[in-house]
């Protein structure tokens, strides 16, 4: 809800089982419904940005397992040396839509700015990358495939990712101590 408010209370309801008739809903209300939550989405930067990262992150996947399967299938890469390629490719991309898409809200004032939030975002990355890393690197061992591997990866990753990167968007780089405070909560 938004609104301006002073207290919050709640009140409880029960749902009973319908005695007579249908639902007197219509599918335009449902549309209505789902108008407004579009607009809440676009017009409070905090709603859904789990969605937004987590959509980012789709397309991201999409890169990883595309240039991996590409590099390894046509261009006779290496399996491990693919998959660093497609994971340093695919978290460039990452950050640029998360820049445009999931951060609109938090622009960089400056190049430099902008260039030190990547440089963080791949130093924070890198702790990602790792863990993603060692479960790919376990999946292939046992006997996964390593398409389903590196996805084993990238799924159990993304929730640690959120969080990282999340801090990284909400903290303002030109306040050093702000740097240092990317580990630690508030």
């Amino acid at each position: 809800m938004r609104s301006k408010y002073n207290k919050v209370s709640q009140i409880s309801y029960t749902f009973l089982p319908r005695k007579n008739g249908e639902s007197k809903a219509t599918a335009s209300q449902g549309i209505e419904f789902l108008k407004h939550l579009w607009f809440l989405f676009k017009t409070i930067p905090e709603a859904g940005r789990f969605y937004k990262f987590c959509l980012v992150g789709g397309s991201g996947v999409i890169v990883n397992l595309g240039l991996l399967f590409i590099f390894v299938e046509y261009v006779r890469i290496g399996k491990d040396s693919a998959w660093a390629i497609a994971i340093v490719v695919s978290i460039m991309s990452n950050f640029l839509l998360n820049s445009i898409f999931t951060y609109s809200d938090k622009k960089t004032i400056s190049n430099t700015e902008n260039m030190q939030r990547i440089f963080y975002y791949y130093l924070l990355s890198f702790a990602v990358i790792i863990l993603n890393f060692i479960i790919y690197k376990i999946g292939v061992t046992v006997g996964f495939h390593y398409m389903i591997s590196a996805l084993m990866g990238i799924l159990f990753s993304t929730s640690l990712s959120f969080f990282v990167i999340n801090r990284l968007f909400n903290i303002n780089l030109n306040n050093k101590k702000n740097v240092f405070r990317l580990y630690i909560k508030n």
